[in-house]
This record gives C-alpha cells, structure tokens and sequence, in this order.
C-alpha cells in the first residue's frame, strides 16, 4: 500500500553526453542522470529536499563512472517547479493575503490622511488590560485643523458590514469626540484606528 506522506526521489535529468569519453574504454557513450529527492503527500510533491545526486554511466563497457568535471556541471541542473506542486497553492493563498492585507493598509492610511465628513472609524482601546472596539462617525473638520466625530452606538459591531442607514442615532449632528486632523494618520500606524469605511460600507 503506498503511504499517503512519504519521500522518493525525482529524475531531474537523463542525457547522453557525446563530447565526453567514458575514463575506461575511451567510448562517447556515457548517460548523465540527475535526481533529488523529494517529499509528497498522496503522491503529489510538495517540495524538493537534500542535495542534487548526479550518476555517470557508460553503456559501452557497462559500469559507472567519475568524471568530476562532468559532475559539477550537471550538479548545476535547476529543480523543476513541478517539485514544489502541492506547496505552490499555499504560496499563492500566503501572497494574495499579503497583498490583500497591504491593499487594506494603503486605503486606511489614505483616508486617516484624506478625511472626508461621514467615514466611519473602528477604533481600538483598552480596558483593564481587555481590548475594546467602539466606532466614531465624522461630523466636520474645521478650519482649525480640528476632526469632530460622533461616538455611533448603532454601528457596533465586531466588524463594520454595512451601515443602518434608518437608525437615526447614526446621524447625530453633536460631536462628542475631537482629534486633530494631522493626528489620525499616526493612530493608524499605533494601531489605535483599526479600519475606516467610506460611503456607508
């Protein structure tokens, strides 16, 4: 029964080799061979492991062979990708999540920056050492440079969906909390602004 997580080896390379003559017999008939070895899993690859194994092999007079400049040449082979096959979705699903989360980074900060009346922020702070979320909305920004929000209890949520654009007590027009507007591009990079949402989403 073959084993469902194991390790076999690859044939990487098979060519005959004309320009060069078998140390014994003189013949250009030698066979280069190259393997490494790999893990799988269900007998898909995941990823190659240890160093290259080169064989040298003359079909003339039937017996292995050193040429060490031969060696060095062929121990040079780049590993086929299809070696890393079953590690590959995992790199593609590890780079769309950091670009995904970069993308997220670039708009947040753009906005702390850009500020616009009506953003929603998500906010973090602690009590007694227990992190706590509340949401501010943006009422105005004066000519003061001051930002002047809103704490909105009817958006709480452990992660802002959509707006209830017929609660009123989203809309209130007393602010009741205050930063300035030079501040929030710094609350994001100290983690204290954790998203901002635009147009109601």
């Amino acid at each position: 029964m073959p084993s469902i997580f194991g390790k076999r080896i690859a044939l990487i390379k098979h060519v005959h080799v004309a320009d060069t003559v078998c140390p014994e017999c003189r013949a250009s008939q030698l066979q280069v061979r190259v393997m490494r070895d790999y893990h799988h899993f269900l007998s898909v690859p995941l990823y190659p492991t240890g160093k290259k194994m080169v064989t040298i092999y003359c079909t003339a007079c039937d017996s292995g062979q050193r040429v060490p400049a031969l060696r060095e040449k062929f121990l040079q082979t780049g590993t086929p990708i299809l070696l890393y096959a079953g590690a590959l979705p995992f790199f593609w699903m590890a780079l769309y999540a950091y670009l995904s989360d970069k993308a997220t980074s670039n708009r947040i900060q753009h906005y702390a920056t850009n500020p616009r009346e009506g953003d929603v922020y998500k906010m973090k702070a602690f009590s007694n050492g227990t992190p706590m979320y509340f949401f501010l909305r943006l009422l105005k920004l004066d000519e003061e440079g001051k930002a002047h929000f809103y704490l909105a209890p009817a958006i709480y949520r452990q992660h802002i969906r959509k707006i209830d654009k017929k609660d009123e007590r989203n809309y209130s027009t007393i602010p009741n909390w205050t930063y300035l507007r030079t501040d929030l591009p710094e609350k994001v990079s100290n983690g204290i602004v954790m998203d901002i949402r635009r147009n109601g989403l």
